[in-house]
């Protein structure tokens, strides 16, 4: 399972980011994060995998800006989707690394403030968000192809899997975003107050799903138009 790169930049962890090379490689896929400390030249093929976003201060190099081309390059031949770096020591990048990083389609972004640690947490829960609702989509058109005759207990079952706090009565709305428009799923964060709802992609768009002791039309009206507001429609 992965993100992209260009879906990791819609987490609010990401804000600080700003890319300097290798803007047509934002649909290369992040399949877990990593940090470069002190590997450089051949230790790089040793320690990074193809689909690694990497994360680095330089610290290993503040003095010799020429080594950065070396690292990069080597980056680009394990297959590594990105590099972060933060800018403690570099706060610009050789004009023949960005040369290279677009020619390779090799993000390459400058950022502050943001943690190692909380970077990798915030993306490896994504992917792990992103895997979670594809298994939820597989069960709901599980259902949808039984028609009348799928068991009760399957649904059920299936209900909570997506949500344990579905209360009786329901309300299901399917979201399709304009082609202009852009949902911004990633940072929608259920809140405490609002655990008896559920958000998540399906198909070419979302589902919607609110519960309720009781139900009227008006309150369900209200709480889909906040839920369309908080993603980005």
């Amino acid at each position: 399972m992965y993100i992209t790169v260009e879906e990791s930049l819609e987490l609010a962890i990401f804000k600080c980011f700003k890319i300097i090379a290798g803007q047509s490689g934002l649909k290369n896929k992040i399949k877990k994060v990593g940090i470069l400390d002190h590997e450089i030249d051949n230790t790089i093929k040793k320690h990074f995998t193809k689909g690694e976003f990497v994360l680095s201060t330089l610290v290993n190099i503040k003095d010799k800006t020429n080594e950065l081309y070396g690292i990069v390059e080597n980056l680009i031949s394990v297959g590594a989707s990105g590099f972060a770096i933060k800018n403690i020591y570099f706060n610009r990048i050789p004009e023949e690394v960005i040369l290279l990083a677009n020619d390779n389609s090799f993000p390459i972004f400058i950022y502050e403030k943001a943690f190692f640690e909380d970077i990798i947490t915030e993306v490896m829960y994504t992917i792990n968000r992103k895997k979670h609702n594809e298994i939820i989509a597989v069960k709901i058109n599980n259902l949808l192809r039984e028609g009348i005759n799928v068991k009760k207990d399957l649904v059920i079952n299936t209900a909570y899997e997506i949500n344990e706090y579905f209360l009786p009565k329901n309300g299901v709305a399917f979201i399709k975003r304009k082609q202009n428009g852009k949902a911004n799923l990633f940072n929608f964060h259920r809140s405490p107050t609002d655990k008896y709802s559920a958000i998540f992609p399906y198909q070419e768009g979302y589902l919607l799903i609110s519960t309720f002791d009781e139900l009227s039309k008006n309150e369900l009206r209200n709480v889909f138009l906040n839920q369309i507001n908080q993603l980005g429609f």
